[in-house]
This record gives structure tokens, sequence and C-alpha cells, in this order.
């Protein structure tokens, strides 16, 4: 953790509560709080001595996602990073920090890297800071208590995912103290899973099974489930990937909605979604990817559009095109509003965890653990959707390349799947032929302000 992010970190206490005013600006009462937040908190004990400043504070959390957030659907976030990294995304300008994603070329001082990982560590900061200031406080109520604490180990853990998965070793910060958190050095990857599992299990034991608000916009415990089988999945561990998707797939609050519908605020496939906060815009997706012009950013590849079946409902409701004087081009349409007026209702939130990834994180453990009648039926509930009809008789390996290709079908522009999947060979190896380059590198600012990180990620050069 560089000495800049810690000093930046003494005042996000105080960046909260400037926060929380603009988010009463973009964001109903309805949806966050019933009760008017009192303008005046400034300090840890007055965001923590009240339900309404706690619980404001955790909202911070999620519109510092969602507001021009690298760690987001904006243009030259994460879901670009990862998808030109990936077989998924073109940037069409090819040259560029951005560009250097696609050609597995990252420079350790690209801005982009390092505004994703201090977006990462500044958000770990006020979760950090939540959990220490709800364990603190008298003044808040137990049930409160209870979802804060679900919601900020949650959240954690899903920040760590993508810290290991993209970085690999990184530092370990779990409190406020800035002054050791200065010199952390990375902590193995292994230690760090152990955490998130640990704080997945403990956001289970926190959060209920209903919302607490309307829109699923805060985590319930279906959410830390979902979690858990993505991670378990990713660790290899089959048998608690199976149990811990099933446990959502078995939820009845949670449908497969027609493909049209999959992305509507409404949608019973959502599990978990954030609400967009600018008023104007529509999803950072909407926003970033429906082509009004030339494209100045990423596209679709022609590969991806060749890999889908012809009759393949997600490429005619999920895939859009722009055919300009230079040529057409394809966007991920998914999302259908790009702006939109400011007093207008939004009917989109952007998704993070939807029911058709359980159903295809569940069919490929199932592969895994030899139940191939079973998992054939989780990978056709997926494709029954898209009406390309059921599956074959397939060998084990020919399966699991099946549920790659509709991984990438179902998952595209989301979240960097893609790129995570190359990188656990679960997709064609012939994305990425260096093995070096399956990490980015750490931020090289990070080396200058902390010398106890140690080495740089292989195959990057450590100034």
């Amino acid at each position: 953790m560089s000495t800049s992010n810690t000093k930046k970190m003494k005042y996000t206490l105080l960046n909260i509560c400037c926060t929380i005013s603009a988010i009463f600006l973009c964001i109903s009462c309805e949806d966050f709080l019933d009760a008017e937040l009192n303008k005046s908190l400034s300090t840890k004990e007055t965001i923590f001595a009240s339900d309404e400043g706690a619980t404001s504070a955790m909202f911070s959390v999620y519109y510092d996602m969602m507001s021009y957030s690298k760690l987001s659907g904006y243009p030259e976030g994460l879901f670009d990073m990862a998808g030109v990294g990936a077989d998924n995304l073109h940037y069409y300008p090819e040259s560029g920090s951005l560009y250097e994603f696609e050609t597995h070329n990252i420079d350790p001082e690209n801005t982009h890297v390092s505004a994703l990982w201090n977006l990462m560590y500044n958000l770990i900061y006020q979760v950090n800071a939540i959990i220490e200031g709800v364990n603190a406080s008298g003044s808040i109520s137990a049930d409160t208590k209870d979802q804060l604490l679900g919601e900020a180990k949650f959240m954690r853990a899903y920040f760590y995912f993508y810290l290991t998965e993209l970085f690999g070793d990184v530092p370990l910060i779990t409190s406020t103290d800035y002054n050791e958190n200065t010199s952390t050095p990375r902590t193995p990857r292994e230690e760090i899973d152990q955490r998130i599992l640990e704080d997945l299990s403990e956001a289970l034991g926190h959060l209920g099974d209903d919302y607490i608000t309307s829109g699923r916009i805060r985590p319930n415990k279906a959410c830390a489930q979902a979690m858990l089988a993505r991670v378990y999945l990713f660790r290899k561990d089959w048998e608690n990937a199976e149990q811990k998707a099933t446990e959502v797939i078995e939820n009845p609050a949670y449908h497969i909605s027609p493909v049209d519908e999959a992305f509507l605020k409404d949608s019973e496939e959502t599990i978990w979604q954030l609400k967009p906060v600018i008023p104007t815009y529509g999803t950072p997706e909407g926003y970033n990817y429906i082509l009004t012009a030339t494209p100045r950013n990423t596209v679709l590849t022609e590969a991806l559009i060749r890999s889908f079946e012809e009759n393949d409902l997600r490429l005619h409701h999920w895939i859009g095109t722009f055919t300009g004087d230079t040529g057409t081009f394809y966007y991920p349409y998914k999302y259908k509003v790009r702006t939109k007026g400011d007093t207008e209702e939004w009917i989109e939130y952007s998704k993070v965890f939807r029911l058709s990834e359980q159903y295809l994180i569940r069919a490929e453990a199932r592969v895994q653990l030899g139940k191939l009648d079973e998992a054939r039926a989780d990978l056709n509930v997926v494709r029954n959707r898209a009406e390309i009809g059921k599956t074959g008789e397939q060998e084990p390996l020919d399966l699991l390349a099946s549920i790659a290709v509709e991984r990438r079908h179902e998952l595209f522009a989301e979240w960097g799947h893609r790129w995570l999947d190359i990188k656990r060979e679960l997709s064609p190896s012939g994305v990425l032929t260096d093995p070096d380059k399956k990490l980015w590198p750490i931020p090289q600012d990070e080396f200058y302000r902390n010398p106890g990180l140690g080495d740089q990620n292989p195959g990057y050069p450590l100034y």
C-alpha cells in the first residue's frame, strides 16, 4: 500500500460524508434510508452513532463503485481492461494504455492499473472502517449491526477476490491503521483466499434471506452463497461449489428470465445489482458500450460474433450493430439505455450476480464430480433460455468445453468473466500464450512508496 494512498485514507471517513450528500441527490430515500441524514457527520464516532449514519457509510461504497468507477462498466474500467485482454472485446484505436491489455504487454506504470488498484484499496479501507465503527458502536441497533457487518465482510471478500485474480499476492489490509498499512508486504494468495472464505462465511451468519430494501441493491444471504460458489469453483473445491450454487438455484426468489428481460431492474434472475448514480445516464454498461458513432473505445470481436449459433437469442437481443463510414461494428447491447432525462426512472440496474452464472458454476463442478447427466441438465437451462436446444451426450472434456462456450456467450462484457476463465484455462489457451501474463503488474508507484512489497509480478520490469 503506497504512502500516498494511506494519506488519502486518513480522510476517507470525511470523504464518505461528502459522498453521502451526493448519494441523496441521486437516489431516493425509498431505496436507501427512510430517515434524512444529519449533514454534520464528520468523524467515525458521529458516523456510527446512529443506524442512519452507519448505513449511509455502507452506501457510499456502492456509490463509489458506480460513479465513473474503474470497478464498473464505464469506459476503460475493469470490464474493458479484462475484456480486451481476453477475446471478446477489441480496442478500436489500437494504441494507447488500454491497448496494452489486448497485447498483454502492460507497462507497470499503466494508469488504468494504478487507478483500479487504488480504488479497490480505498474501498477496502472504507469497509474496514465500517467493520471497526459498527463493532465499536453502542448506538446501532442489533439488526442494523448484523446487516452492515454482513455487507462489509461480503464486500471485502469481493474486492480481494478481484485483487488476487488480477494481481496475485497483494497486501492483506484488514484495519484502518494507516501507519501499519504503509509498509504491509504482499500476502501469499493462499492466506488471502482463507480470509475471503472466512469473510464470506461470517457474512452468511449476519445476512438474512430477504433483501432489506427494494431493488435487490443490498446484499443478502444469497449474494454470499453465490460469491462462495464462484470462489470455490475457482479454487477447484467442486463439492462446495456445487453445494453453494445449489442453495441459490433452489431459492424460490430467483428464476431464469427471458433473454430480453434479464437485464431489467425487476428481473427475477437478479441476485445482486447496483443502482446507477449519474442522473442522466443509464447503467455504466449502457453508457459505455452502446454505439452512436464510429467507436473510439471497445467493440465486440468478430471471433465472438462468429462463435454464436445463428439462432441464439443472445446474438440477436444482447448484441447491437452500428454501421458508419469505416464499416460495421458490434457492441454489447445487454443494456438498452445509454442516456436518459434526469427526471426519468431507471429501467435497468447493473447486474453483479445473475442466476444463470450459478447454473454454469454447478454444471462445471458436476462435470468434475463425474455427475455428467446433472451437469448437462444445468447447462441446458442456459441453452434453452437462448433457444439453441439441448446439448447431446459428451465426454467430460467436451462437456467442459461446451460450458466454457456458454460462459462466454452468457457473461460477455460482465465483470471480466471471460478473462478470468482464460486465466484458469477453462477456455482456449491460444488467447494467452505467455503464462507470466496471467497476472497484471503491480503498479510501479507502489514499489517506490512501499519497498516492503518485494518483487514485481513475473514478466514485468521493476524500474
